[in-house]
């Protein structure tokens, strides 16, 4: 994303929006074809639907973007996720919300999710996951460059950062 335009960035951030909601809300497809609309009808509200939900990982990535040049990287490595998570609460607020499938929620069973859900929320723990995934991006950053120019100690805190990340991620 570091030399994108923002529309190449918004058209990336849409694919993942499709590929996410069109699988995560498959049970939306399912209940309007229990509850009575014929097939055609299933079809194009599922997907207006998915695609109205994409659009808000696309506008993140835009965002992220046309912000990027103007910070500095540590910034940017706390205001992408917050600005990942403020559209997570945009879209489970606008037009009656649909806050199913925030980054959150896959970690409400886990050790952070019944220790941490009931002090920050699930839009707490979707901040959480969001800085450490970005953490961990970096980390592979680090363990690929330590790898193709053979500097041992680089790849060494690489490794010992990723480990370090590991239980964050179960």
């Amino acid at each position: 994303m570091a030399g994108e335009r923002p529309g190449i960035a918004a058209g990336h951030g849409y694919l993942f929006g499709l590929g996410l909601f069109g699988v995560g809300v498959g049970w939306v497809h399912v209940g309007l074809a229990v509850f009575g609309l014929g097939p055609v009808a299933v079809v194009l509200a599922t997907g207006t639907l998915v695609g109205g939900l994409a659009l808000f990982p696309a506008a993140t990535l835009a965002l992220a973007c046309v912000l990027r040049p103007r910070w500095n990287a540590a910034y940017f490595m706390l205001a992408a996720p917050a600005a990942w998570v403020a559209l997570e609460w945009l879209r489970g607020w606008l037009f009656t919300g649909f806050p199913w499938l925030t980054l959150g929620t896959n970690q409400t069973a886990g050790p952070f999710g019944t220790q941490l859900a009931p002090i920050f929320g699930v839009l707490g723990l979707s901040l959480l996951v969001a800085v450490v995934a970005v953490v961990a991006v970096v980390a592979g950053v680090l363990a690929w460059i330590g790898m193709t120019r053979r500097r041992y100690l680089a790849r060494g805190l690489a490794f010992a950062g990723v480990l370090a990340l590991a239980p964050l991620t179960e």
